[in-house]
């Protein structure tokens, strides 16, 4: 990938621009996840620093609290595989991946990361402050793709963790509810289990048979329209 040293920013909705590559030491910027907005505040902002893995022990972020007037340079102790995740209510606390699999939780908008797991596949914000996340055991080759993956959840941003759910090929948390995609026996196709309390519990949704693909497509489909599992499918059929 290419990074972008001119860093222009608008402050009044695109209609004029300044650049600010002075207030970054003239750092490349990531052409992709490489400028991250605050949900619901445009006032903090992140550049991602265009920095190469083997050079550099970890990354560069500039995080803004004043929709980049200023902005704090700050030394990550890991390189990010994918865009920094702001909590929907409290932007403070950020979530990532590292290259490596690691799950990075950042409690003060960026200053100070905790590596809070490994082999960390995906993860995301369920109610309040739980976090969940799937992860393969160490020397786990494609776990994914075979459906070995666990499901944690943390309630108390990385201090005690739960498994909730095993052997799981993708999950996802749409509108209160905990969606899991499984195979129950070795060679049929997938069924979705559904939790409506952070994934103490689980239900199998009543879903005809489907392919790979049919419910990679239903969970898309899930995560678009807000509805509990006994309507899943009149709005999500397969």
């Amino acid at each position: 990938h290419f990074g972008l040293l001119y860093s222009p920013i608008s402050a009044d909705y695109g209609k004029s621009f300044h650049d600010i590559s002075h207030l970054i030491n003239n750092t490349f910027i990531r052409k992709e996840f490489g400028l991250l907005a605050g949900p619901g505040n445009s006032q903090q902002v992140i550049l991602t620093g265009d920095t190469p893995g083997l050079d550099n022990p970890g990354g560069v972020i500039f995080t803004s609290t004043d929709a980049g007037v200023s902005f704090k340079s700050v030394q990550l102790p890991f390189h990010l595989a994918q865009p920094i995740t702001f909590h929907f209510l409290n932007p403070e606390y950020l979530v990532v991946i590292s290259i490596d699999g690691g799950l990075w939780l950042s409690l003060d908008f960026g200053a100070v990361w905790t590596k809070v797991h490994e082999g960390t596949q995906s993860f995301t914000w369920g109610s309040g402050i739980t976090l969940f996340f799937s992860f393969s055991t160490k020397g786990t080759v494609e776990a994914d793709r075979r459906g070995e993956l666990f499901l944690k959840r943390t309630k108390d941003l990385g201090k005690t963790f739960t498994t909730v759910a095993h052997s799981i090929f993708s999950f996802g948390y749409v509108g209160g509810f905990l969606f899991t995609s499984v195979i129950e026996t070795l060679g049929a196709p997938r069924v979705i289990y559904v939790s409506s309390d952070q994934g103490d519990h689980f239900n199998k949704a009543q879903l005809p048979s489907a392919s790979t693909e049919q419910v990679g497509q239903a969970l898309v489909c899930l995560s678009v329209h807000y509805v509990p599992s006994a309507l899943i499918s009149f709005y999500c059929p397969l």
